[in-house]
């Protein structure tokens, strides 16, 4: 029976562990000389994994081909469109690698008034429950954080509103925090944890039947 009980803990503490999406942003600015700069931002396990299923495990063997590589991967996954003509060049890209690596790249062709912007960035499409926290931060305009994930296929589109970007869709994914698909791995979380105290209650009071039941045995 003990170890039926320790097996149903252990499935339930996997399933939540496997919810937990890879957290990414993706943060479009505009800089004090009115230049506009895009990145990046993700755990670096997240682009190995993207890199080595789309080229292999071995593509690269030095961080300069893995950095390489990083640039072109997100020059073919991410495009920005401003006012539903004006195609975002993404140029002059680096990589800077840690825990957390950072693309970052100049976007040009960005006009000075934004009606709208399209914005899609499909880098992290292959790993589960991805998500991607995207900012616009324009002078002028309020600090907003939208999502990009499955449920929008990792795209979006943005109309300005007064001092606001509102998306252009019923369902809005505007404000602060990610979308309601994050509560539920907070709650999968929770349960994992949840989980983890009721196994290590369980062995504890096991453990005192057993020597209860030894010391019964020795009077």
């Amino acid at each position: 029976m003990k170890w039926i009980i320790g097996l149903l803990l252990m499935i339930g503490m996997q399933s939540a562990w496997a919810h937990q999406p890879s957290v990414s942003s993706t943060i479009l600015s505009q800089q004090g000389d009115n230049s506009w700069v895009l990145q990046v931002r993700s755990p670096l396990s997240a682009f190995e994994y993207e890199i080595k299923q789309l080229n292999g495990e071995t593509s690269f063997s030095t961080p300069e081909e893995f950095k390489s590589l990083v640039l072109s991967h997100i020059l073919k996954n991410v495009t920005i469109q401003v006012n539903g003509e004006n195609t975002v060049q993404l140029i002059k890209g680096f990589v800077k690698l840690g825990h957390e690596t950072n693309v970052v790249f100049q976007a040009t062709g960005i006009p000075e008034e934004i009606e709208s912007i399209d914005v899609s960035n499909k880098s992290f499409e292959h790993i589960g429950y991805n998500q991607s926290a995207l900012m616009i931060i324009k002078s002028g305009l309020e600090k907003q954080q939208f999502v990009l994930d499955d449920k929008n296929q990792h795209s979006i589109k943005l109309l300005a509103k007064g001092n606001q970007l509102v998306e252009h869709t019923a369902n809005s994914t505007a404000g602060i925090g990610f979308a309601p698909t994050s509560f539920m791995n907070y709650v999968t979380w929770g349960l994992g944890l949840l989980f983890i105290l009721l196994f290590g209650f369980y062995l504890y009071q096991s453990n005192k039947l057993d020597e209860a039941t030894r010391q019964g045995n020795c009077l």
